[in-house]
């Protein structure tokens, strides 16, 4: 007997959502009819975030040699920013 790496679901949309969610009774859809599922549907939480982007952020400052300095850093949305605080 071989093990299953993963058992995809049926599909799931998104339409609308702006925040996690859970669903119960998702049906587990196996390709291969040699295996039978047991429990033929699960639990599943879905996670709904923002993601931060990384950019360049140019930001010049003169030093006390009057060069100018480049800055990279993680631009965050606005919520994360203010959640964070």
């Amino acid at each position: 007997m071989n093990s299953i790496d993963k058992a995809p679901t049926e599909s799931i949309s998104l339409e609308g959502r702006t925040a996690s969610f859970d669903l119960n009774q998702v049906a587990i859809n196996i390709p291969d009819q040699k295996v039978d599922v047991a429990a033929g549907a699960v639990q599943v939480h879905v996670e709904i975030s923002e993601r931060p982007i990384q950019k360049p952020l140019n930001v010049s400052s003169l030093t006390n040699s009057r060069e100018a300095e480049r800055v990279t850093g993680i631009a965050k949305p606005a919520r994360a920013l203010a959640e964070s605080n």
